[in-house]
């Protein structure tokens, strides 16, 4: 499609330009976990907008709910080197954190950014080494966000949560 070609120049560009990550943003997307149409009008659009691999680590965020009735297959098989899935309003995603390729990083949203949501340390390490124990992941290739929250205030609110003994810390992303 036109729009996936014009990110791909996007893309393309930022990556000349040294910027060393790019994230896909498909927040409206929830319609394709339902409609089959709509689901590989998606992946199309996905292919051409990753055609010719990318020289930039390019990631898929999918929030807003639960994409796991698309199928693993609908996100994995595009090559993206990274996806970052909203585990609050879509609990049903950890099917595809567990399913995703090791060698793919993967950032839960697991942080509740409504008030008296649960940003217990403990549930943050604990969605970190469950995404990490899956298919050989590794706690290097994991990610924690929160969803729908500026950056200083997440950036300030991960600074104190470690999650693993080494000094590795939530909140770094690769």
């Amino acid at each position: 499609s036109a729009v996936a070609e014009s990110l791909r120049s996007a893309v393309d560009a930022l990556a000349a330009a040294g910027c060393p990550f790019v994230e896909i943003d498909e927040s409206g997307a929830l319609p394709i976990a339902g409609d089959e149409t709509e689901r590989r009008r998606f992946a199309d659009a996905h292919r051409v907008l990753m055609r010719g691999g990318a020289t930039t680590h390019v990631s898929l965020a999918l929030t807003g709910g639960n994409f796991d009735t698309a199928g693993a297959s609908t996100f994995f098989d595009l090559p993206y080197a990274s996806y970052a899935f909203d585990l609050i309003a879509g609990p049903d995603n950890w099917r595809l954190v567990t399913a995703a390729p090791g060698d793919r990083g993967v950032v839960c949203g697991a942080l509740d950014a409504r008030v008296g949501g649960d940003e217990s340390p403990e549930l943050l390490v604990w969605a970190a080494h469950y995404a990490a124990s899956s298919n050989g992941r590794g706690l290097e290739r994991v990610g924690l966000a929160k969803i729908d929250l500026p950056m200083p205030v997440v950036v300030m609110r991960l600074r104190c949560v470690p999650v693993a003994s080494s000094g590795a810390r939530a909140g770094r992303r690769r």
